[in-house]
């Protein structure tokens, strides 16, 4: 079993909000007056003619407490700066782990529990797992696709019924119409030159044919001109001109898709237009790079934001700024790509306050440094030992107010 840690118990706090830096820009902030002695709001604001808000803000105090799904763990760096409702290394208390992938399942903490978020394939990415028994301990137990499990858990197929394939990681009991279950295979016996119109029925495809074609079954009949089975990602032979069945002289199969035709982009007569042209996407030929899009490394890449590509391809980031690929910008900043041009943006969360991106990048947490809550030199009460959580400076309820009136 999965262990679980509970939380001690955390007393409930109001948060105040202070302004959150949301660009991804470096921001410049002023820094908030210094609080009170007493830690109490004793401003105009709670006036009594001030607004709702303001009156429940004049009766918090600073708090030294972290509000209920945070907590101070050994690896923290400021105080209730760790989120045990999602940290998958303390969820739901310190030092709960939750397996990263484990027995093809990949996990998460939602509310402070380790849960299964996704299930995984076999080797080869055929087959996919589930978990039945919905059960975390086992991770993805079953592998679906068999006859036992074909389309889900539980899905059961009748004796002598295949579970097949119809679409990637899809399958379902029993051939699809149009098809026949030949030793539990499903076949269409209009074409198929093992099982022409009968299972079993094979062609003979030894007789002289055109080019890329040979005799084997089409309607249900032996000896019929059919173009060579597709060797993918090698040949695929296509009658794209229509003169198979014109007799002696025919080109046969003439079009090889497989070859980037533009005429025929991995079809006959499918033409790529509007400065597209035809590539391979994932093996499979497709017209590609639509206007606005450049083809580079093997992909149609829009090079006006792409910090590998920034304004051409292979032009990275990293080296338009004059940082050596064996090094890498400050932490928690990362090379960026607009309208072509390179730059240097914060993680979210981060601030470059010493405005020194280049030496230590994005240096402060602004969700939970004290010194610098919400914004550069936003400080928390430091006497009260008021933690930063979210961006904010942690509150409660005063003491000899009564509580929030």
């Amino acid at each position: 079993m999965i262990d679980r840690r509970s939380i001690g118990a955390v007393v409930a706090t109001t948060l105040v909000t202070l302004a959150v830096a949301c660009s991804s820009e470096t921001i410049a902030f002023t820094p908030a007056e210094p609080p009170p002695p007493s830690g109490q709001f004793t401003q105009p604001d709670a006036s009594s003619e001030a607004g709702p808000d303001a009156q429940v803000m004049a009766h918090l105090c600073a708090s030294n407490q972290c509000p209920a799904g945070r907590a101070t763990c050994p690896s923290s760096v400021y105080p209730c700066d760790i989120d045990t409702a999602n940290d998958i290394q303390n969820c739901g208390g310190c030092g709960v782990v939750c397996p990263g992938e484990y027995r093809a399942a990949r996990f998460a903490c939602k509310e402070s529990k380790c849960e299964i978020t996704a299930c995984g394939t076999d080797f080869f990415g055929v087959y996919p797992y589930a978990n039945c028994n919905r059960l975390p301990d086992d991770g993805c137990e079953v592998l679906l696709g068999n006859a036992d499990n074909c389309s889900k858990c539980g899905d059961k197929c009748a004796d002598g019924e295949p579970c097949v394939r119809t679409a990637p990681f899809t399958f379902q009991c029993g051939c699809p119409a149009g098809t026949t279950n030949c030793n539990g295979k499903c076949v269409d016996t209009k074409k198929d030159d093992l099982n022409c119109a009968t299972c079993g029925n094979a062609c003979d495809d030894t007789a002289p044919a055109p080019p890329n074609s040979y005799e084997g079954c089409g309607k249900s009949k032996c000896g019929q001109l059919k173009c060579l089975p597709p060797q993918p990602p090698v040949e695929q032979w296509e009658d794209c001109d229509g003169d198979l069945f014109s007799g002696p002289g025919s080109n046969g199969c003439e079009i090889n898709l497989y070859a980037l035709n533009d005429d025929h982009c991995g079809g006959c007569d499918i033409k790529c237009t509007n400065g597209q042209h035809c590539f391979y996407d994932m093996s499979i030929p497709r017209c590609m790079c639509p206007q606005g899009t450049m083809y580079c490394e093997g992909a149609c890449i829009d090079i006006m934001d792409d910090p590998n590509n920034c304004g051409g391809c292979q032009r990275t980031c990293l080296a338009a700024l004059g940082v050596d690929h064996s090094q890498s910008v400050g932490v928690h900043s990362t090379p960026a790509c607009n309208n072509g041009a390179c730059s240097i943006i914060c993680e979210p969360g981060f601030v470059d306050c010493n405005n020194d991106m280049f030496t230590d990048g994005c240096e402060v947490d602004i969700r939970s440094d004290p010194k610098n809550c919400g914004g550069c030199g936003n400080l928390c009460n430091g006497i009260a030992g008021q933690p930063c959580v979210g961006g904010n400076c942690a509150t409660e309820p005063c003491p000899e107010q009564g509580g929030v009136q």
